[in-house]
């Protein structure tokens, strides 16, 4: 589509100079702006894709490596060195997402056989999971934070956790390893 708008432009540019023809370029513009979107959209698909058919990785993770940065706000002393079922860099990914290049706050607990990482969440508070939101409305989350964090969601998800959005909270339940 960006590349009919500019074939479009090129064509049509002398003729619209000769006519004073603004409805074209608003026309012309409009095609360049749906173009952009749907090349957004099908980025976000295509993100979605992959970390459905990403190989997991087997490897498990303590607390420590993976919130490594980050403030830490725990009643359990020892949570730290629990170990979780979910390869490091995908909740890194999610801890960036939502923090960017500064530390989070993140409160962690024990929930059964879970680690449960919860912090504050860019998303808005009737969303109950990053998946549904960007489904919700394609064209807004296609290339945002909700993007990304709804690959996050796919691949925790993928490794038997969970991610869930609670009151102003992103929860991430990650399982904990038998050695924990």
């Amino acid at each position: 589509m960006s590349l009919s708008a500019e074939l479009l432009d090129e064509a049509l540019r002398g003729r619209r100079e000769q006519r004073g023809g603004e409805t074209a370029t608003v026309a012309l513009d409009a095609l360049r702006h749906a173009a952009v979107d749907l090349e957004r959209m099908l980025q976000a698909l295509t993100q979605l894709s992959r970390a459905r058919r990403r190989p997991l990785d087997t490897a498990q993770a303590s607390l420590r490596l993976i919130l490594g940065g980050h403030v830490v706000v725990s009643d359990d002393a020892e949570i730290e060195r629990c170990i979780v079922d979910v390869a490091p860099m995908v909740v890194r990914e999610l801890l960036d997402a939502i923090g960017g290049t500064e530390p989070c706050e993140v409160h962690v607990a024990r929930h059964g056989a879970y680690a449960v990482l919860q912090l504050q969440h860019p998303l808005a508070a009737d969303v109950t999971s990053p998946l549904e939101a960007l489904a919700a409305s394609l064209q807004q989350g296609a290339g945002a934070v909700v993007e990304r964090l709804a690959v996050g969601q796919v691949l925790v998800e993928r490794y038997g956790g969970a991610l869930r959005c609670e009151q102003g909270h992103l929860s991430i339940w990650l399982p904990l390893s038998e050695r924990a």
